[in-house]
C-alpha cells in the first residue's frame, strides 16, 4: 500500500507535497530563483484517504471526484476486515483508463496521485462515492455455434463494456433434435438441454449447452445479465459510463 508523503495546509485547505530538499541543494541559487521553501517536492504527491465503509454485501462500483494541479491516478484498497495489513485487494486506476473493473469488499481506502506537470502539484479536494446501480442487458436469439469458443463453453458478445455481473441467466430455446450418445436408451432422439452459465467474468461473460448425454451442443439461447455499467478515467475522475 503506497503512503502519504503530503500535508494538508490548515490555512489555505489543500494538501502539498513534502520537501525532502536540504540547504545544500541551495547552494549557488539566486533569491529570484527561489521561489518556494518546498525545493524538492515529493513527486507524485500521494493522499491515502481514511477507511471508508460500503454499505454494500455484493460488488458496486466507485466514483471520485478529485480536484488538483498535475496529473491524477489512484490506487484503490479494498478490504472485507478493514485491517488493511496485507489482506486488500489493490486495483490501480491510471489516468485515461478506460475499463476499470468494480470492487467488492465493505472497506475502501483510495491512495490519490497528482504528478508533476510543470506546476506545483497540489490536491484541492476529492469525493468518494460507491454506487450499486445496476443495468440490465438483454441477448436474444444467439446462436451459440455463432459466438466464439467452443461448444459448451461460448463466450458473449456484449453490446457495451461493463464493470462486473451480479446476475445471469441462460434460457435454452429452438434446439435441434438429436439422438443421446450413450450406450443403452429407449430414447430414439430429444429436444432436452441444459442451459449454463459458465464464466461470469465481465469482460468475457461465457455460457454452455449440454445434453442429456452431458455432451456440448449449440442451439439458441436468450441470456440476461445484471450489471454494473464500466467504469473509466475522466480527466481527473473516475465516472460510469
Amino acid at each position: 500500500m503506497l503512503q502519504t508523503n503530503s500535508e494538508l495546509n490548515l490555512e489555505t485547505g489543500f494538501i502539498y507535497p513534502n520537501n525532502s530538499g536540504t540547504w545544500s541543494q541551495l547552494a549557488g541559487a539566486t533569491w529570484a530563483a527561489w521561489n518556494s521553501w518546498n525545493n524538492t517536492p515529493a513527486d507524485p504527491l500521494i493522499w491515502v484517504t481514511e477507511t471508508i465503509q460500503v454499505p454494500y454485501n455484493t460488488t458496486y462500483n466507485l466514483k471520485i471526484e478529485t480536484i488538483a494541479q498535475g496529473a491524477v491516478s489512484y490506487e484503490v484498497y479494498t478490504s472485507t476486515t478493514g485491517a488493511f495489513e496485507g489482506e486488500e485487494t489493490t486495483t490501480t486506476i491510471n489516468a485515461g483508463a478506460t475499463s476499470v473493473p468494480s470492487f467488492s469488499g465493505n472497506y475502501v481506502r483510495v491512495a490519490i496521485k497528482v504528478t508533476n506537470t510543470g506546476q506545483p502539484t497540489l490536491l484541492q479536494d476529492t469525493r468518494i462515492t460507491a454506487t450499486d446501480y445496476t443495468i440490465d442487458l438483454l441477448l436474444n436469439n444467439i446462436d451459440t455455434s455463432s459466438l466464439a469458443g467452443t461448444a459448451g463453453n461460448r463466450t458473449l458478445a456484449l453490446p457495451r463494456a461493463i464493470s462486473g455481473i451480479l446476475n445471469m441467466t441462460v434460457v435454452a430455446q429452438d434446439v435441434t433434435a438429436y439422438t443421446p450418445n450413450v450406450y443403452v436408451t429407449d430414447i430414439s432422439t430429444t429436444q432436452f438441454v441444459t442451459a449454463l452459465v459458465t464464466d461470469k467474468t465481465a469482460t468475457a461473460p461465457k455460457v454452455g449447452v449440454f445434453g442429456i448425454d452431458g455432451y456440448a451442443r449449440d442451439c439458441i439461447v436468450d441470456v440476461r445479465i445484471r450489471a454494473l455499467p464500466a467504469g473509466k478515467m475522466s480527466g481527473n475522475n473516475l465516472v460510469t459510463e
